[in-house]
């Protein structure tokens, strides 16, 4: 496996997003569940060997008086160690539905490749 979580910070401020992480032969691709995080509101950073996602929920400001607060409220974050063998600066972001998606590419000197056999000439 390409990538592992780390132990969360803040856990009170912060909400753990749940992740399924799925490889191809040519990348990793991390799917994280956001619900309440819009497009421009994900933190994404690479950084010493490490991925962090952040997303910032909306706060409602209504002018309301709360008389029961079921909803959660707090921030996503989650920490992940990047293996060597993934390309960092090959990374695309993509989200929809409050679902993030990274899709990291691995490093070309990593991937499968068919070593070609060559016939060697007959000694006459």
């Amino acid at each position: 496996m390409s990538i592992h979580a780390n132990g969360e910070r803040d856990r009170a401020r912060y909400r753990t997003p749940r992740v399924e992480i799925l490889e191809t032969p040519k990348t990793v691709t991390l799917r994280a569940e956001m619900p309440g995080v819009e497009k421009g509101d994900f933190d994404i950073g690479i950084e010493g060997g490490e991925l962090t996602i952040r997303g910032k929920r909306e706060r409602v400001n209504s002018g309301l008086k709360l008389i029961h607060g079921g909803i959660d409220r707090a921030d996503y974050l989650r920490v992940f160690t990047l293996g060597d063998a993934l390309d960092t600066s090959n990374v695309k972001a993509q989200a929809e539905n409050g679902i993030l998606t990274l899709t990291l590419s691995k490093r070309p000197e990593v991937l499968p490749r068919k070593v070609e056999v060559e016939v060697a000439a007959s000694r006459r």
